[in-house]
């Protein structure tokens, strides 16, 4: 079973005439309809033109770079022209998402100082993205320390106070579902276990 859509994209831009006929054939003029069609969904309605698109993307390329979050229609953009950066700058944004999750749970500047720590210890050396996700988590962080929220967090709580001098450990679960463990000295033990 086939489905038809018909389409009138006559005169999108610069004269371009995709217009159907009666028996349902398109008479195509400088791009195809299809062509033009995912350049309406994936780039807001508007059609760019190659140095247009190149300018684009290299702002995107640069706020990937500098760590910055990426709207829809970025993440859009990258993902029908460069999968492989889409793939990467995906990956950047859930650990931003996650150590804002976890940033935002935090009780003092020093718990938050010690969770961003962690986040980026956690990425490998030899990661071939590290240095897209550092940036991400750094932003990250940098937002954080600027909100209203992190300027109301005391320095340390009671608590943590009370636990540093009785050296006890502390468990958390991250947002992928497994267990973290740290020392309240700030060094992590080396347990993991998924919930």
């Amino acid at each position: 079973m086939s489905m038809y859509i018909n389409i009138n994209l006559s005169g999108y831009k610069n004269g371009i005439n995709n217009q159907t006929n009666t028996m349902g054939k398109k008479k195509e003029g400088n791009a195809s309809l299809g062509q033009q069609l995912l350049d309406c969904i994936y780039c807001g309605g508007t059609v760019k033109s190659e140095g247009e698109k190149e300018r684009y993307a290299a702002r995107i390329y640069a706020k990937i770079r500098s760590g910055q979050k990426l709207t829809s229609e970025e993440l859009n953009f990258l993902a029908r022209t460069d999968p492989v950066m889409y793939s990467k700058a995906l990956r950047a944004q859930l650990m931003r998402k996650s150590l804002e999750e976890r940033l935002h749970a935090c009780r003092s500047k020093q718990e938050a100082e010690s969770v961003y720590q962690t986040a980026v210890s956690g990425v490998s050396e030899k990661d071939p993205d590290r240095e897209i996700i550092v940036a991400a988590l750094a932003d990250a962080y940098k937002e954080f320390r600027e909100s209203d929220e992190y300027k109301r967090l005391p320095e340390k709580t009671e608590e943590e106070d009370k636990q540093r001098s009785q050296g006890r450990v502390r468990y958390s679960f991250n947002t992928n579902g497994y267990q973290e463990s740290y020392k309240t000295d700030g060094t992590k033990v080396s347990f993991s276990a998924k919930r």
